[in-house]
């Protein structure tokens, strides 16, 4: 019980008990990162395991997603596109397509858990030890990604996702 207060899971109230409470992820994601990245290769290994959820996600988003969710992979893209041209890191822009494309899955585990996993890359991106993605074609990737899941072509999607998080390992 204590672990679950300790993470904002439940909180205790006198004369009433215990209630569950919304978890916060990126609470969550901090205990965690302390627990499980000892060295380099937990983060390299994060990288392979991100990868493989989504590929799954981006093959449910082909099937699965609607016009609201192509909009905010759309808008992830323009926000990309003006962090890009504000010379800023281009995190939240690459965080909001992500989870957009994990929104469009519409199956709530992969949600969840990818989550999870894309806060531990976003706090990661924060770091001095990650180099600033944005000179690549990472957006153009984002868009080729969005117009295959748009075509329903699950296996064209996929292939540019796996090339675009290449980058990572």
């Amino acid at each position: 019980m204590r672990v679950l207060e300790s993470v904002g899971a439940v909180e205790r109230r006198p004369r009433s008990g215990s209630v569950l409470k919304s978890l916060d992820l990126s609470q969550l994601s901090g205990i965690l990162q302390f627990l499980l990245f000892r060295n380099p290769s937990d983060f390299e290994q994060l990288a392979i395991d991100r990868a493989a959820l989504e590929s799954a996600v981006v093959t449910l988003a082909a099937k699965n997603a609607n016009e609201e969710d192509f909009e905010a992979m759309e808008d992830a893209i323009n926000l990309f596109e003006v962090e890009l041209n504000t010379h800023r890191l281009t995190v939240e822009g690459d965080q909001a397509f992500h989870i957009a494309l994990l929104r469009a899955s519409h199956s709530e585990f992969m949600i969840q858990v990818g989550s999870l996993v894309n806060c531990f890359f976003e706090e990661f991106k924060r770091t001095p030890y990650a180099t600033d993605r944005a000179d690549g074609p990472y957006n153009d990737e984002h868009r080729l990604i969005l117009h295959h899941i748009k075509e329903r072509d699950a296996e064209s999607a996929r292939k540019v996702l796996e090339q675009h998080l290449s980058g990572y390992k």
